[in-house]
């Protein structure tokens, strides 16, 4: 939201976005000079936040990394 009112004000410009996507392809280059700042905005998609997270957790077990925790004594849904 802050990073749309900037933008929205004309504080930030559409040629300083760049995509994290076409910087790693090489397309793109992050900064124009060595004193630029960066910054990454992340607005991915909850699902993506899950399976992310349910592939770290099987490669934990798979190395027997972790510890179980208890969250709550009986599912709320019950």
């Amino acid at each position: 939201y802050d990073m749309l009112m900037l933008y929205d004000k004309g504080i930030l410009k559409e040629d300083n976005i760049v995509s994290l996507g076409d910087v790693v392809a090489g397309t793109a280059a992050p900064r124009k000079s060595d004193d630029d700042k960066l910054l990454l905005v992340v607005g991915g998609l909850p699902i993506e936040d899950v399976a992310w997270g349910y592939d770290l957790y099987n490669k934990a077990l798979g190395k027997g990394l972790g510890q179980k925790l208890k969250i709550w004594d009986k599912p709320h849904w019950h």
